[in-house]
């Protein structure tokens, strides 16, 4: 047991010190950081799961990945300096999850946001094909009379 605990410390150590790397290395502050490293993971994880980001997985997995992050955060403060900064913990959380949330609920609730703004109109702006005389020859060859 101690020597998962013991694995599970290091790794964490590990992951720390590279992502300590990253960010010092990166043009960019810790927060633009996580509102790009959320959407990316989103993407990625829909991608894998051949899946869209209007699914509930992809968001999960960047949720729990995240949480995850955190606590290995959490971890290595409490080691490091004997405190946790929740404050600190909670912003990186929002910031992460903020547009991947905001991409679910929009991609996932799209249908209706799109059939709302098109209703106001009735479809009358909207032509269909019993609207024109198009005959085979003109649509086979890509054609409109």
């Amino acid at each position: 047991m101690e020597t998962a605990l013991s694995l599970v410390a290091t790794l964490g150590s590990s992951l720390a010190s590279i992502k300590g790397g990253l960010e010092a290395s990166l043009p960019f502050n810790d927060d633009t950081l996580h509102v790009l490293v959320g959407v990316v993971l989103q993407l990625c994880a829909a991608a894998a799961l051949r899946t869209s980001i209007a699914t509930l997985r992809p968001w999960l997995i960047v949720l729990a990945l995240e949480m995850a992050n955190e606590a290995n955060d959490a971890i290595q403060n409490l080691d490091r300096w004997g405190v946790v900064w929740w404050r600190e913990c909670t912003v990186d959380i929002a910031l992460t999850m903020a547009l991947p949330t905001l991409l679910y609920l929009l991609l996932s609730r799209g249908s209706y946001v799109v059939a709302s703004s098109s209703d106001d109109r009735d479809g009358a702006d909207c032509p269909t094909l019993e609207d024109h005389s198009l005959d085979r020859a003109d649509l086979s060859c890509g054609h409109l009379a």
